[in-house]
């Protein structure tokens, strides 16, 4: 049945997975009408319905009647055997292929699916079955024009044994239909033969004779076994002439074989030719398939492989990690590992020398990496600057922890890219123990967790997986659920600490600092908390938080307590949410919904915002700067700054860590790190305030070095808001 023109083609799908049916009726839904069935039974009855389907793709497991059993009921019925079908499923064993090709499948889908490849063999199996259908019929018209011609004539055929025979029928009557036929065989660009049936090539067009680099003279008389070069009787163009003499109709995709031994692929149609019922001979139709495999090559490597790097990317990775798990089941001593490797510090490459740069910086990374393993090991990257290894029939650890050591050494060495330097270094995390993994998503999993405990422990290290980092990970996956219902319920509260004058002992201002009272687990740190919720978006809506609570009780000190007019309100933020796009809009619009002046607002940065340098950085500070907000450095000096960032940015204040106040008085170097860091402060015209002051010795120290102000226990422990109004009263 053939859909007229203009008219959208009809596609079958059946999968007992509404999950499957929703992904792929999705992919096709734009171009073509989708029919759905669930089970194989109703696949047969929308087939046999008014409607057929033009094609259809068929799920192998199904409960009842499976894919195999669908297909032969629709290919043992001559209404139905003419309809393509794809085969959609996960599983991949070549036996698997061969018996779905071996019941007459047209093609396979693998899932998951790919829009692309899915939609290009829909549209290729569409368009040659329209092919075949039009040429059939044009072929089988002129024959039934030929046969009423010798029945109206009453002419006695002395030899019906023949399609040959038939051709060289001379009346007047059909010599019109004889040229035209004539004229359809030869300049047809499918290659056509005509079979007798003594299996003897009768007749060959030269679309047929360009396809296998032989002329007419050599193919006609020829064998058809012989001329595609097929063992007769054993393999599938044998079975398709077989099949056509049946009569039955038949396509499949194979290689014909050329004089020289090279094979082309090509899709190969062979049907018979019937005289009164009886058949006379077969029809075979051969397309050249080798630019459709080509095209079928090229989205199967793009689905595969990663656009910038050409390696391997998660897809193939997690199915080549699929067959280890397989092969490790079912193999004795067979041994694999996962390594999982994170590019520290990238994003201040890319933010500092463009993403251009960056993406040079991928590839020699890439090809760095694969030049430390092995030939039969796969890497690929996951995405961003994350790559994961997957290191094939190793012998013990001793042999990952190797490679490991040599992707280390590979790595730290510096890049030249594009006239820059670039030092990186790596974070790795290893699975070697697989014995007790189900699948791969698993695997990745915890080579994820044992990366970042990598990370964790200083970055530039591969670390192995252990159930510790599991348990410490699921941890992490419980604060972070607990603390998202907290924020949502009201559970956090910010504690205000205060800022101090150092020469005039007047309060400057507060620190708002969160704080979390669990209802089972009473006080959580924030040391413990907040990394959990930087990992994460929720450090976003926690920052957000902060800023609308912090602004909120600074007006309402400022409304009832008019002493408070001059106070400063310092205000944490993180890196990843100050970078965030959202940020800046939501600043200025708690602003404005507070109706707090931008100079009664001090933000604290660290210092690692300024060692990414981005210009994006620069010109957010710059922006702040001149709405009025203040800039401050948190923890100063504990980082791998200088007081030439410092220089570079629009800064009001540093804020001098508390390791260095704590040690003011002990000879170990403090008291000249934190005089230094007050006189260079003061000649930039930076204010200082020293953090963790807790005793009247490190004040009346700070107080002599110069120091602007200070926060710490000696003056009090961050408060309540109750009770810090009431010290402002006071």
């Amino acid at each position: 049945m053939t859909a007229e023109a203009g008219t959208r083609r009809r596609i079958l799908i059946v999968d007992d997975t509404p999950a499957n049916i929703d992904v792929m009726g999705a992919i096709l839904s734009d171009d073509y009408d989708i029919v759905v069935a669930i089970n194989g039974k109703m696949a047969l009855d929308i087939v046999h319905s008014k409607q057929q389907p033009d094609l259809i793709i068929l799920d192998i497991m199904m409960p009842g009647m499976d894919g195999y059993e669908v297909i032969k009921a629709l290919k043992s019925d001559h209404t139905t055997r003419q309809i393509p079908i794809i085969f959609a499923t996960a599983k991949i064993e070549e036996q698997d292929e061969a018996k779905g090709f071996a019941l007459g499948a047209a093609d396979y889908i693998r899932k998951p699916v790919s829009r692309d490849i899915t939609r290009a063999r829909v549209k290729a199996h569409l368009e040659l079955k329209a092919l075949r259908e039009r040429l059939q019929c044009q072929v089988n018209k002129k024959i039934e024009e030929v046969e009423a011609s010798r029945l109206r004539l009453q002419k006695s055929e002395a030899e019906k044994n023949s399609i040959k025979r038939v051709l060289r029928h001379t009346e007047d009557t059909s010599k019109k239909h004889q040229i035209f036929f004539s004229e359809l065989f030869s300049n047809s660009p499918y290659g056509i033969l005509l079979v007798g049936t003594s299996r003897t090539i009768l007749k060959a067009n030269k679309s047929f004779c360009r396809l296998t680099g032989e002329s007419p003279d050599r193919v006609t008389g020829n064998c058809i076994f012989k001329q595609l070069n097929q063992d007769t009787g054993t393999n599938e163009l044998t079975e398709l002439v077989e099949a056509a003499f049946s009569g039955k109709t038949q396509n499949i995709i194979s290689c014909c074989v050329n004089p020289d031994g090279s094979k082309t692929p090509i899709s190969a149609l062979a049907y018979p030719v019937s005289v009164k019922g009886k058949i006379e001979g077969i029809f075979m139709v051969f397309e050249n398939i080798s630019e459709r495999k080509k095209y079928e090559e090229k989205l199967k490597h793009q689905a595969f492989h990663d656009p910038l790097t050409g390696i391997p990317n998660r897809s193939l990775l997690s199915r080549r990690l699929s067959h280890a798990l397989v092969r490790k089941q079912n193999l004795p001593g067979y041994q694999f590992a996962l390594m999982l490797i994170d590019i520290d510090r990238f994003k201040s490459v890319n933010d500092s020398l463009g993403h251009l740069v960056g993406d040079q910086l991928l590839i020699s990374i890439s090809k760095r990496i694969q030049s430390c393993l092995r030939e039969q090991d796969t890497i690929a990257r996951l995405g961003g600057d994350e790559f994961a290894i997957l290191l094939d029939d190793i012998s013990d650890i001793k042999q990952v922890t190797a490679i490991a050591k040599r992707i280390k050494a590979a790595t730290d060495k510096p890049f030249h890219i594009a006239g820059h330097t670039i030092h990186i270094s790596a974070s790795t995390g290893i699975v070697s123990e697989t014995d007790h993994y189900e699948n791969a998503q698993q695997i990745l999993r915890d080579a994820d967790f044992a990366m970042y405990n990598a990370k964790d422990s200083g970055k530039a290290c591969f670390k192995e997986f252990n159930s510790v980092m599991h348990d410490r990970a699921m941890e992490k996956l419980s604060v972070e659920k607990e603390l998202r219902d907290a924020i949502s319920v009201g559970r956090l509260q910010l504690h205000y600490q205060p800022i101090m004058h150092i020469t005039t002992g007047r309060l400057g201002g507060f620190e708002a600092l969160i704080r979390w009272n669990h209802p089972v687990h009473g006080f959580i740190s924030p040391e413990r908390f907040i990394p959990v919720a930087e990992e994460s978006d929720l450090i976003l809506t926690l920052g957000e938080w902060m800023i609308t609570e912090a602004l909120s009780q600074l007006k309402d000190w400022q409304r009832n307590l008019p002493s408070t007019k001059k106070l400063k309100m310092n205000i944490n933020i993180s890196v990843k949410h100050f970078q965030h796009s959202r940020f800046m809009p939501y600043l200025l619009s708690a602003l404005d919904t507070t109706d707090v002046s931008p100079d009664a607002v001090n933000l604290e940065l660290t210092e690692s915002l300024l060692l990414m340098h981005s210009r994006s950085t620069v010109v957010k500070i710059d922006k702040l700067r001149n709405l009025g907000i203040g800039i401050a450095i948190d923890d100063f000096g504990t980082g791998y700054g200088s007081m030439s960032y410092l220089q570079q940015f629009s800064v009001n204040s540093i804020k001098i860590d508390r390791s260095f106040t704590s040690r003011i008085g002990v000879p170990d170097g403090s008291f000249e790190i934190v005089k230094s860091l007050i006189s260079l402060s003061h000649g930039l015209g930076i204010q200082v305030v020293a953090e963790g002051v807790e005793t009247t010795c490190q004040l009346d120290i700070l107080k002599n070095l110069g120091c602007n102000s200070a926060q710490g226990y000696l003056f009090s422990p961050p408060l309540a808001a109750e009770l810090a109004g009431a010290m402002v009263l006071e």
